[in-house]
């Protein structure tokens, strides 16, 4: 039973998840040769205010913007 757990910033709609979710579960199987079913998907999104790059958060850099 593999899972995949996606961190990304909040702000993406249901069908963008669902589609993410999708593409893993079937890059997986396919990978490890297993049924869909087989495969977890576990999408944990932050705040803006929570994630940074090179000591930067993404809500800083979206005021300087």
């Amino acid at each position: 039973m593999p899972i995949v757990k996606v961190d990304i910033l909040t702000g993406r709609d249901d069908d963008t998840k669902r589609v993410l979710a999708e593409k893993l579960t079937q890059a997986v199987s396919e990978a490890l040769n297993l049924p869909p079913e087989a495969t977890h998907v576990v999408i944990e999104e932050h705040d803006r205010a929570n994630w940074a790059i090179g000591g930067v958060r993404f809500s800083d850099k979206t005021k300087t913007s």
